[in-house]
């Protein structure tokens, strides 16, 4: 029989839109969690339990990164460049910015495209206990126009050419199909869709076919209604949703994943003129992304290329306007559902993995708590700390 491990701490949240429990406990065994009250309630209940003790620290669910692209580095000069490194360059490059990912607590992290399929290779090998990062879901080659926008991506144009790529990433592993509509910055008084109607139709219908949800990155403009009216399941970093369109959006089945620190954070290592470019639209992006959070519209987030800085994205939604609580559940059981996993991750509760962060303070309170990471569990087991238990 599977040991049976009794995490404690100054609080437990298992569940962003549920009370704090305080001096609260997770019953964990063959890493599910199997019981969620008091240390009190849950000690004196069972025998032969391992207790692990974290003291004055806060328990949350562990965090989802919702979009993130493994072998992209914010931290490299010109770093969108460096996607065309080599292929060992871009392994190397993904190992380490999945050990940044785990040390910020994020569990479970949404990997919106990778080159020659790393990201599919590092899922199954963190699956086989071979290496340590977190659970991953796998969009493996993104598509783009020959004459569009997408760092990450490969470009692949016309219908067969795209029902091809589309089944081969299936075959792959490809957990859903991910490209690109349109560029980042608008540069242009209409922005530009780099693909044609039927080339967006066949793609969500080749990734249904499969059985795979579709992802794109779309800022806004035609191509964002485009995607609407054809059913793709998220809008990836929205910069420029006008009002009519986030009206749209939320008579739709389609949800949007939030990047803000795409705009918002110091991006000295791109060039000078890609940077100015960010600082100039910076202030229109934030009003945008002001309307998204205050308007009440379902909404994950993802990092980008920052790997390790989930909790300034959290941040940024909350300076936007969202509550500590509704910005804590955008980083966990709302980026769960966007991954379909909101089953198995993304709280704290009964048959779910334990998964489960471990930060000083409390982020209902203050939302910059999440960046206060001292230890992180996944299904179980302890991954990371820095504190003695």
């Amino acid at each position: 029989m599977d040991r049976r491990i009794l995490f404690c701490g100054r609080m437990v949240i298992p569940h962003p839109n549920t009370s704090p429990i305080l001096r609260g406990a997770l019953l964990v065994q063959a890493g599910r969690i199997i019981a969620v009250d008091s240390y009190e309630s849950l000690r004196s209940a069972v025998s032969e339990t391992e207790i692990i003790d974290f003291h004055d620290l806060v328990m949350i669910p562990g965090l989802v990164d919702a979009h993130n692209h493994l072998s992209l580095d914010s931290r490299l000069p010109n770093y969108l460049e460096r996607m065309n490194d080599s292929e060992c360059e871009l392994t190397l490059r993904a190992v380490q910015t999945l050990e940044l990912d785990i040390r910020s607590g994020v569990t479970t992290s949404r990997c919106m495209g990778d080159r020659f399929f790393i990201d599919v290779h590092l899922k199954r090998a963190i699956q086989e206990g071979r290496f340590i990062g977190p659970r991953l879901v796998v969009a493996t080659r993104g598509m783009r126009a020959s004459h569009g926008h997408g760092f990450v991506g490969l470009p692949c144009d016309g219908v067969d050419a795209l029902r091809k790529m589309i089944r081969e990433n299936v075959k792959a592993g490809a957990d859903l199909i991910k490209f690109y509509a349109t560029g980042t910055i608008q540069d242009k008084p209409v922005i530009p869709c780099f693909y044609s109607a039927e080339e967006v139709r066949v793609i969500v219908e080749e990734a249904s076919r499969g059985g795979l949800p579709t992802a794109v990155h779309c800022i806004g403009g035609p191509g964002l209604d485009l995607c609407l009216t054809t059913g793709v399941n998220t809008i990836e970093h929205g910069y420029y949703i006008t009002d009519e369109q986030i009206e749209a959006l939320s008579k739709s089945t389609s949800r949007i994943v939030l990047t803000p620190s795409e705009f918002l954070a110091d991006k000295s290592t791109l060039s000078p003129e890609r940077a100015a470019l960010f600082r100039r639209d910076r202030e229109k992006v934030w009003e945008r992304l002001s309307t998204v959070v205050k308007s009440g519209l379902f909404y994950a987030v993802g990092t980008d290329g920052m790997h390790g800085h989930l909790a300034d994205e959290a941040r940024y939604i909350v300076e936007a306007g969202a509550s500590n609580r509704e910005s804590l559940l955008a980083v966990t059981l709302n980026g769960a559902k966007v991954c379909g996993l909101d089953r198995e991750v993304g709280s704290l509760e009964v048959g779910k993995f334990a998964d489960i962060v471990v930060i000083e303070g409390n982020p209902l309170e203050e939302i910059t708590a999440l960046s206060k990471v001292r230890a992180v569990v996944k299904e179980g087991n302890i991954l990371f700390r820095e504190v003695p238990v």
